[in-house]
């Protein structure tokens, strides 16, 4: 099965980086998130950071603002044109941004190298192919670091597995065969299970689909299929017909619109 990394990524563009050190500093921070929970990510960084400046003595707070669904759906919906805009116009609303870092490219010449302000030491403690393909401009900068690393896992049941003799599927092609396969045989027992869930509703259907899409790139180190590329294309068809092969619920609100 294929895993991804929903790299969610923080960026430094202080215009004058050096105030970071003087007394009462508010700095602003804005990220798109399906929640805004105490226990969000997000919200254990800023707290943990404030804490911590307490603590210090600095002086220093962080006041992250969080885009979400039920606060400002039409900012959600043109996440990527609102910073896009907020950028182009050089905006001092934000000093922090939280993005996905598909967003690096097309942002990455509004920010500052971070390796002329962090110390080689430090960003050592990253992963280097991280840094580089998530988190550097078109023209080497280093833009950002990384705040989280997401990654996605399919569950299996291994009691039934066990029980008809089959193994973990590996590719989508043996995760249809199988769990058809499974699924017809414990009907016979009047035992109707759920074949396949993905995880695709109205909340995050969209990005599940950008993943699904990924798992059809030519290998493990292609970049994601562009949206018009055959890979996308067969991904696509590949899903309507999981779909219709598996008929889940959850599949078929999210893929309706492909029946016509």
């Amino acid at each position: 099965m294929f895993y991804r990394y929903l790299l969610i990524i923080y960026i430094f563009i202080f215009i004058k980086i050096c105030k970071i050190y003087s007394r009462n500093i508010t700095i602003t921070g804005i990220i798109h998130s399906f929640y805004d929970e105490d226990y969000s990510f997000h919200r254990i960084i800023s707290n943990a950071f404030n804490e911590y400046s307490r603590e210090k003595g600095l002086g220093i707070k962080l006041d992250l603002t969080a885009i979400t669904p039920e606060t400002a759906t039409n900012e959600r919906e043109s996440y990527g044109t609102t910073i896009d805009s907020l950028l182009s116009r050089r905006s001092e609303k934000y000093d922090i941004y939280f993005y996905f870092s598909g967003y690096g490219q097309a942002y990455g010449n509004h920010f500052i190298n971070l390796n002329d302000y962090l110390e080689e030491e430090y960003i050592k403690e990253f992963d280097e192919k991280i840094l580089k393909e998530g988190c550097s401009s078109s023209d080497k900068k280093l833009i950002a670091l990384p705040a989280l690393i997401d990654i996605s896992a399919l569950f299996s049941n291994q009691k039934l597995l066990s029980k008809y003799g089959k193994d973990v599927p590996k590719t989508w092609d043996e995760l249809m065969s199988t769990s058809k396969y499974i699924y017809e045989e414990e009907k016979k027992k009047d035992n109707t299970i759920i074949r396949y869930h993905s995880s695709m509703n109205d909340m995050n259907g969209g990005t599940a689909i950008y993943e699904f899409i990924n798992s059809f790139r030519e290998s493990n180190f292609s970049p994601h299929p562009k949206i018009k590329s055959k890979e996308t294309f067969e991904a696509l068809q590949y899903l309507k017909e999981m779909k219709n092969e598996l008929g889940e619920a959850i599949l078929k609100s999210k893929l309706k619109k492909y029946n016509k």
